[in-house]
């Protein structure tokens, strides 16, 4: 896979304007906090989105990006 171009909207050159992460990273430590849930790992942080897939039956949790494949947390 090769990287979008550098003035690309989510591209490089406007990392600072779309950085989502941190608030939401910030937001889900706080709740996990107030409702005394820790985490057993986290994957958080650069210029990558990630997208999370929780399995319930099994209690397994993986993480995924669009340019990799699932891997378990």
């Amino acid at each position: 896979m090769t990287a979008p171009p550098s003035d690309a909207v989510l591209g490089p050159a406007n990392a600072e304007t779309f950085k989502s992460g941190g608030p939401n990273a910030d937001a889900i430590n706080e709740r996990s906090r107030r409702h005394r849930l820790s985490s057993a790992a986290t994957d958080v942080g650069g210029t990558t989105g990630r997208a999370l897939e929780l399995r319930p039956a099994t209690g397994t949790t993986f993480v995924r990006t669009a340019a990799s494949p699932a891997r378990e947390l």
